[in-house]
């Protein structure tokens, strides 16, 4: 017997999850579009699943256009018009709500069961001609399967790391019941290892402007910054040409894309973006080399001593409040190896180690002999 309470009730909790669908928001031309996309997809086995047509009529719904426009999306899926198809190609190119089509893509597809290897081949072949990134694509579709098996602490990754834009998928957190803001708070504070191995999988080849894009994306979403020719511009971090990373700008869609990939070298740019994901320098250190071993310390009472993990060895590299420090001897000089705590000069102290470059350190409190040169590893 068909349970008729259970069945309203999910179609009021659908309909007004689904009434906050960030593609609402666009013309009336450009919902068209974007239903139309994913009605192409509902066909691509030659069978369209009524769970799929439900689905699409779901948006419809949502998008407030008139439900009997369903039939002609049929047809369009059954026959597609080549015009329609370049207008939805065009329109989704570099189009910062690509990534919630795709998304939707995924979910009509999978209505019935499962994605087919046909589905899959053109919801990739869309991805590709929208200029979605291999990058960001896999990110996608990641963070479908963990909403799919309601895996939220993961999912939330993808909010926290800034690779996915939370205000087109809003309408699914609230379809079940996830409170956003409690998520992130609460992955923030178990996930550490998580974000740290998403992003040594993203610089696997090098920090390179993919890796950057989101981030900058994100700022100008939330209207942290602008770009004025070709200048991307915020109050928290210097300009940034974006030619000179082989970034471009859509004006219109208020969209950065991927000119050229290009490795990215400025140190401020790249410390900008560990910071913004909570990562400290020691962090970073073992993300892109790690070869070294980094003593952890404490700063003493007399802020010019340093207290040492451990008996600082050869080649080691220093942790001082979160900031990673080198060390250089000098030839005929004593030096630390050896030592578990060291010395700073009279004129500066550990305590106030983010305002160096480098420092020099002392034998001893009173002997002022020079005990080689503490430098740190990320130059500013």
């Amino acid at each position: 017997m068909i349970d008729i309470l259970s069945t309203i009730k999910e179609a009021a909790k659908e309909s007004s999850a689904f009434e906050s669908h960030a593609a609402k928001e666009l013309s009336l031309e450009e919902r068209l579009l974007y239903l139309q996309g994913l009605a192409l997809i509902m066909n691509a086995n030659g069978d369209m699943h009524e769970e799929k047509k439900n689905y699409l009529l779901t948006l419809i719904i949502s998008f407030e256009v008139d439900e009997s426009i369903i039939d002609s999306f049929m047809d369009f899926a059954n026959k597609p018009d080549k015009n329609i198809v370049q207008s939805i190609l065009k329109y989704f190119k570099r189009q910062p709500i690509a990534q919630l089509f795709l998304f939707d893509a995924f979910m009509i597809s999978v209505r019935d069961g499962d994605i087919s290897v046909s589905e899959k081949n053109i919801i990739d072949e869309l991805a590709l001609q929208f200029e979605v990134s291999k990058g960001l694509y896999s990110d996608i579709f990641d963070f479908f399967c963990h909403v799919r098996n309601k895996n939220w602490q993961d999912s939330a990754l993808y909010f926290n790391t800034h690779l996915l834009q939370p205000k087109f998928f809003s309408h699914i957190l609230k379809y079940y019941e996830v409170n956003f803001n409690e998520l992130t708070q609460r992955s923030k504070e178990i996930s550490k290892k998580k974000i740290l191995a998403n992003t040594k999988d993203k610089i696997k080849y090098g920090f390179n402007n993919e890796v950057l894009l989101p981030l900058l994306q994100s700022k100008i979403s939330r209207r942290e910054a602008t770009v004025q020719n070709g200048i991307f511009i915020s109050t928290d971090m210097d300009d940034i040409n974006l030619s000179s990373i082989k970034l471009g700008y859509d004006q219109l869609k208020e969209s950065l894309y991927i000119e050229l990939p290009h490795l990215i070298n400025d140190n401020d740019l790249i410390e900008y973006y560990y910071n913004s994901l909570g990562i400290t320098e020691v962090e970073r250190y073992m993300l892109e080399d790690g070869s070294k071993t980094v003593i952890s310390s404490n700063v003493d009472k007399n802020e010019r001593i340093l207290n040492l993990e451990k008996k600082y060895t050869e080649g080691s590299l220093i942790d001082i409040n979160g900031i990673l420090f080198g060390y250089k001897k000098y030839k005929g000089r004593p030096d630390i190896v050896g030592l578990s705590y060291i010395y700073s000069t009279t004129m500066k102290n550990f305590d106030h180690i983010k305002k160096y470059k480098e420092l020099m350190l002392h034998s001893s409190l009173t002997d002022k002999t020079i005990q080689g040169t503490l430098y740190r590893v990320f130059n500013k």
